[in-house]
Protein backbone atom coordinates (compact mmCIF):
# COMPACT_ATOMS: atom_id res chain seq x y z
CA UNK A 1 0.00 0.00 0.00
CA UNK A 2 2.80 2.42 0.81
CA UNK A 3 4.71 1.92 -2.47
CA UNK A 4 2.28 3.87 -4.76
CA UNK A 5 2.35 6.87 -2.40
CA UNK A 6 6.12 6.87 -2.19
CA UNK A 7 6.43 6.61 -5.98
CA UNK A 8 3.89 9.40 -6.45
CA UNK A 9 5.71 11.69 -4.06
CA UNK A 10 9.06 10.95 -5.72
CA UNK A 11 7.63 11.61 -9.19
CA UNK A 12 6.23 14.97 -8.13
CA UNK A 13 8.76 16.18 -5.58
CA UNK A 14 11.89 14.72 -7.17
CA UNK A 15 11.87 17.09 -10.17
CA UNK A 16 10.92 20.02 -7.93
CA UNK A 17 13.93 19.36 -5.72
CA UNK A 18 16.19 18.90 -8.76
CA UNK A 19 15.00 22.21 -10.27
CA UNK A 20 15.49 23.93 -6.92
CA UNK A 21 19.05 22.67 -6.73
CA UNK A 22 19.97 23.39 -10.38
CA UNK A 23 17.88 26.46 -11.26
CA UNK A 24 15.78 28.39 -8.79
CA UNK A 25 13.84 27.43 -5.70
CA UNK A 26 10.08 27.73 -5.53
CA UNK A 27 9.48 30.91 -3.56
CA UNK A 28 5.92 32.20 -4.01
CA UNK A 29 5.40 35.86 -4.82
CA UNK A 30 4.06 37.47 -1.64
CA UNK A 31 0.34 38.32 -1.90
CA UNK A 32 1.05 41.90 -0.78
CA UNK A 33 3.28 42.50 -3.82
CA UNK A 34 1.01 41.10 -6.54
CA UNK A 35 -0.85 44.42 -7.00
CA UNK A 36 2.48 46.15 -7.73
CA UNK A 37 3.28 43.53 -10.34
CA UNK A 38 -0.14 43.87 -11.97
CA UNK A 39 0.35 47.62 -12.14
CA UNK A 40 3.86 47.36 -13.60
CA UNK A 41 2.69 44.98 -16.36
CA UNK A 42 0.24 47.68 -17.59
CA UNK A 43 -2.02 45.16 -19.31
CA UNK A 44 -5.58 45.51 -20.54
CA UNK A 45 -8.23 43.16 -21.90
CA UNK A 46 -7.20 41.46 -25.15
CA UNK A 47 -3.47 41.72 -24.50
CA UNK A 48 -1.29 38.65 -23.86
CA UNK A 49 1.24 37.97 -21.16
CA UNK A 50 3.53 35.14 -20.11
CA UNK A 51 4.50 34.21 -16.56
CA UNK A 52 7.91 32.52 -16.82
CA UNK A 53 8.18 30.06 -13.98
CA UNK A 54 4.52 30.35 -13.03
CA UNK A 55 4.89 28.26 -9.87
CA UNK A 56 1.54 27.83 -8.17
CA UNK A 57 -0.36 30.02 -10.68
CA UNK A 58 -1.42 32.75 -8.23
CA UNK A 59 0.21 35.61 -10.16
CA UNK A 60 -1.10 34.27 -13.46
CA UNK A 61 -4.67 34.28 -12.15
CA UNK A 62 -4.34 37.63 -10.37
CA UNK A 63 -3.07 39.39 -13.49
CA UNK A 64 -5.82 37.90 -15.66
CA UNK A 65 -8.58 38.73 -13.16
CA UNK A 66 -7.34 42.30 -12.66
CA UNK A 67 -6.75 43.14 -16.33
CA UNK A 68 -8.66 40.70 -18.55
CA UNK A 69 -5.43 39.91 -20.41
CA UNK A 70 -4.84 36.37 -21.69
CA UNK A 71 -2.13 34.59 -19.75
CA UNK A 72 0.21 31.68 -20.31
CA UNK A 73 2.15 30.23 -17.40
CA UNK A 74 5.24 28.17 -18.13
CA UNK A 75 6.54 25.94 -15.37
CA UNK A 76 9.41 23.46 -15.55
CA UNK A 77 8.61 21.55 -12.36
CA UNK A 78 5.95 18.83 -12.81
CA UNK A 79 4.63 19.19 -9.25
CA UNK A 80 4.25 22.96 -9.51
CA UNK A 81 2.83 22.66 -13.02
CA UNK A 82 0.16 20.27 -11.75
CA UNK A 83 -0.64 22.57 -8.83
CA UNK A 84 -0.89 25.56 -11.17
CA UNK A 85 -2.91 23.63 -13.74
CA UNK A 86 -5.42 22.56 -11.08
CA UNK A 87 -5.66 26.11 -9.73
CA UNK A 88 -6.27 27.63 -13.19
CA UNK A 89 -8.34 24.86 -14.82
CA UNK A 90 -11.66 26.71 -14.51
CA UNK A 91 -10.35 30.00 -15.87
CA UNK A 92 -10.74 30.28 -19.64
CA UNK A 93 -8.36 33.25 -19.92
CA UNK A 94 -5.26 31.44 -18.72
CA UNK A 95 -3.43 28.24 -19.49
CA UNK A 96 -0.38 26.56 -18.05
CA UNK A 97 2.30 24.67 -19.94
CA UNK A 98 4.90 22.28 -18.59
CA UNK A 99 8.29 22.84 -20.12
CA UNK A 100 11.49 24.80 -20.41
CA UNK A 101 11.10 28.57 -20.26
CA UNK A 102 13.44 29.06 -23.21
CA UNK A 103 11.07 27.13 -25.48
CA UNK A 104 8.44 29.87 -25.25
CA UNK A 105 7.53 31.93 -28.30
CA UNK A 106 7.43 35.48 -26.96
CA UNK A 107 6.99 37.24 -30.31
CA UNK A 108 3.25 37.89 -29.85
CA UNK A 109 3.09 38.77 -26.16
CA UNK A 110 2.63 42.23 -24.73
CA UNK A 111 4.26 41.55 -21.38
CA UNK A 112 6.39 39.02 -19.51
CA UNK A 113 6.59 38.46 -15.77
CA UNK A 114 9.45 36.64 -14.08
CA UNK A 115 10.30 36.20 -10.42
CA UNK A 116 13.94 36.85 -11.04
CA UNK A 117 16.92 35.43 -9.26
CA UNK A 118 20.51 36.35 -10.00
CA UNK A 119 20.92 32.83 -11.37
CA UNK A 120 18.16 33.34 -13.96
CA UNK A 121 17.52 36.96 -14.95
CA UNK A 122 20.98 38.01 -13.87
CA UNK A 123 22.59 36.22 -16.81
CA UNK A 124 23.44 37.56 -20.25
CA UNK A 125 22.00 34.40 -21.84
CA UNK A 126 18.54 34.95 -20.36
CA UNK A 127 18.36 38.63 -21.23
CA UNK A 128 19.64 38.05 -24.78
CA UNK A 129 16.89 35.43 -25.25
CA UNK A 130 14.28 37.97 -24.05
CA UNK A 131 15.62 40.74 -26.26
CA UNK A 132 15.63 38.50 -29.34
CA UNK A 133 12.19 37.05 -28.68
CA UNK A 134 10.14 40.11 -27.68
CA UNK A 135 8.74 42.66 -30.06
CA UNK A 136 9.41 46.39 -29.60
CA UNK A 137 7.13 47.92 -26.96
CA UNK A 138 6.69 44.70 -24.98
CA UNK A 139 7.02 45.06 -21.23
CA UNK A 140 9.12 42.87 -18.93
CA UNK A 141 8.57 42.88 -15.18
CA UNK A 142 11.15 41.23 -12.98
CA UNK A 143 10.38 40.73 -9.32
CA UNK A 144 13.47 40.71 -7.14
CA UNK A 145 16.55 40.95 -9.32
CA UNK A 146 17.13 43.36 -12.21
CA UNK A 147 17.69 42.05 -15.73
CA UNK A 148 21.35 41.68 -16.62
CA UNK A 149 22.53 44.57 -18.81
CA UNK A 150 19.14 46.33 -19.05
CA UNK A 151 18.23 49.70 -17.57
CA UNK A 152 14.78 49.62 -15.98
CA UNK A 153 12.20 52.23 -16.94
CA UNK A 154 10.80 52.06 -13.40
CA UNK A 155 11.74 50.46 -10.10
CA UNK A 156 9.14 50.14 -7.35
CA UNK A 157 10.94 49.42 -4.10
CA UNK A 158 7.95 49.83 -1.80
CA UNK A 159 7.30 46.12 -1.11
CA UNK A 160 9.24 43.12 0.11
CA UNK A 161 11.38 43.07 -3.04
CA UNK A 162 11.81 45.58 -5.86
CA UNK A 163 9.69 45.37 -9.01
CA UNK A 164 11.73 46.24 -12.10
CA UNK A 165 9.82 47.32 -15.23
CA UNK A 166 11.39 47.41 -18.68
CA UNK A 167 10.07 48.31 -22.11
CA UNK A 168 11.75 46.62 -25.08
Amino acid sequence: MMVPWVLGVLLLLGPMLWLTWTHAPFVPTPDDDIARIVSALSLSAGERFVDLGSGDGRVLLAVHRATGAEGLGIEAGPGLWLWSWLRTARCSGVRVRLGDLHGADLSKVDAVYVWGTAYSVGTATFTAWLREGLRPGARVVSYGEPLHGWDPDEVDGSGQRPVHRYVV
